[in-house]
């Protein structure tokens, strides 16, 4: 047979054979035909990655690449640690009568919020990534962010507990923006899943240290000690801190440098990373040419630019990328993860767990158990596919929040404890179920369906959405559960469902893809329908 352009298609809703009217002879294949590559992988790049001379991923490249990577995904713990350590002292007597707050209530809920109205406020200062570099930004975040740590535990009224917590959380908001965009872009395609899903993973770490710091601290030092609150809030700089000393070692993100007129810089540093140190590796001269092309398709933005939003939306595969970056950010939020991580000691205390020492303790097993799960699935996004992951995880949490609000209505009513022992049961599974999917693909999917000249601009939109979600839940969480009882967890059960409605419809799947090769699924009619759909570029022989 002659060499024509091949399609290799995952399902079996697409056309079989040769399309006789195809003005490029296309061949469609079945997923598992003997000479189909991985979804989503043209064969360029399957050769360059899994060939021959394909590079070690366990080579001192590959390994110095994992280390930069660890370095940052630090920095994610920060999200995740001020969750739990909030959660955690506000049933501690102490921190309530020196700030004079109830454990639940408005005050409560602006001292929560106020991390979302200081993450919402980095939407407008996200350009600086694109416009100075991404990694000069993440330095300036970390460093700020340390800063407002000390404020918060030097704080002794709750206006400047307040506004401590806003610095603190403006500064890491700008390095958490800043750090999915480095990830997928110093990542190779094969394993940029895992490693940019591990950023987010690390929540869990930081959620971890904090909920088994308060219940060492509450069982250390008794009621008054200000040491029973304070030594967990210190405790933040931990994780900022390894990140602080460690991005001083890492390089610039190659795509920034490439935009920016340095393609020799962007080369070492690919040949580095991704080649191992081997010149010319084909691995390295596929990704130079696609950034060149998407580059020339999609130029970076000027200063004046950056605040253009028309350029995020002016073309039909623009939208579709800004639809998607722009619901997953909502959906990340209102599954009702926010609710629950920073109100489960007071959700525990509502199903009858009385005692704070075993509110803690089990506050503490679910962040361990979730961050299990969360590096867990990280690693199945390459495996898996992110859409898959999505729909399984969504509907799980369907049926969680839909056991929670039976086990707490019956709870209400007859104050049985199997029901509560039911609820709280389900409230575990929802965490294991989020954290093995949204956790680590929440700032990684809109990162990824972006392009390079679209990224920085629509991570801001991503951040700006995603934190008005976490401020309408966090400042509402308390009062709604005062309010509605078990009907709030009626309402995440009907909205997720919803959520699976639109994933199922329109969302792609970038599993193997390069970010470049994206434009391609993108450009189709049907871009759902596209991104499981194989392009091998060039002439193969069948």
């Amino acid at each position: 047979m002659d060499k024509q352009q091949v399609t290799y298609v995952e399902s079996e809703d697409h056309d079989h054979g040769r399309d006789p009217d195809s003005d490029d002879h296309e061949v469609r294949l079945e997923k598992d035909h003997p000479e189909a590559v991985p979804l989503g992988m043209n064969e360029e790049m399957y050769n360059a990655v899994y060939g021959e001379d394909s590079p070690s991923l366990w080579a001192r490249g590959h390994i110095k690449l994992y280390m930069i990577c660890t370095v940052l995904y630090f920095m994610s713990s920060m999200s995740g640690y001020d969750g739990a350590v909030m959660s955690s002292i506000n049933v501690m007597q102490t921190y309530l009568d020196h700030f004079g707050m109830k454990s639940a209530g408005s005050s409560t809920g602006l001292v929560f919020s106020i991390a979302n109205i200081a993450s919402i406020s980095v939407a407008l200062f996200v350009w600086v990534a694109d416009y100075f570099g991404r990694k000069p930004v993440i330095v300036a975040g970390i460093v700020g962010t340390l800063v407002g740590t000390v404020v918060v535990c030097t704080a002794n009224t709750t206006d400047v507990f307040i506004g401590g917590r806003f610095l603190l959380f403006f500064s890491s908001g700008i390095a958490y923006v800043s750090i999915p965009l480095y990830l997928v872009e110093i990542s190779p395609p094969n394993i940029r899943g895992a490693l940019a899903g591990l950023f987010n993973t690390f929540n869990f770490c930081g959620t971890t240290v904090a909920t088994l710091t308060s219940y060492g601290c509450y069982i250390n030092y008794p009621y008054p000690d200000p040491l029973q609150f304070k030594i967990p809030l210190w405790l933040q700089m931990l994780c900022p801190g390894i990140s602080f000393l460690g991005i001083m070692f890492c390089p610039e993100s190659p795509r920034w440098l490439l935009a920016h007129g340095k393609p020799e810089k962007a080369r070492k540093i690919l040949t580095e990373l991704h080649a191992n140190g081997v010149e010319n590796h084909p691995i390295v001269e596929i990704q130079m040419a696609e950034m060149h092309a998407e580059l020339e398709n999609n130029p970076i933005s000027s200063f004046k630019e950056y605040f253009n939003i028309w350029d995020l939306v002016n073309s039909r595969s623009k939208r579709y990328r800004m639809f998607l970056a722009t619901t997953w950010s909502w959906f990340g939020n209102f599954t009702g993860s926010q609710v629950i991580s920073y109100y489960l000691p007071t959700m525990l205390s509502n199903l009858g767990v009385g005692s704070t020492e075993m509110t803690l303790l089990l506050n503490a097993i679910y962040a361990i158990a979730q961050w299990v799960f969360a590096v867990a699935g990280a690693f199945m996004h390459d495996i898996v596919g992110r859409r898959k992951m999505m729909l399984m995880a969504t509907a799980g949490i369907v049926v969680c929040f839909s056991c929670v609000a039976i086990g707490a209505s019956q709870y209400e009513k007859t104050g049985s404890e199997p029901s509560s022992v039911a609820s709280i049961v389900f409230i575990y599974i929802f965490g294991c179920i989020f954290a093995s999917t949204y956790t680590s693909l929440q700032p990684i999917y809109p990162a990824e369906v972006l392009t390079t000249q679209m990224r920085a601009k629509g991570m801001a939109f991503y951040q700006a959405i995603f934190n008005v979600s976490g401020f309408i839940l966090a400042y509402t969480g308390s009062m709604a559960m005062e309010k509605m009882g078990f009907w709030y967890y009626v309402f995440f059960a009907f909205w997720n469902a919803f959520v699976f409605c639109i994933i199922f419809m329109w969302y792609v799947e970038t599993k193997g893809r390069s970010l470049e090769e994206l434009e391609e699924v993108f450009q189709a009619s049907n871009p759902k329908k596209a991104s499981y759909e194989v392009k091998v570029r060039g002439p193969t022989n069948i």
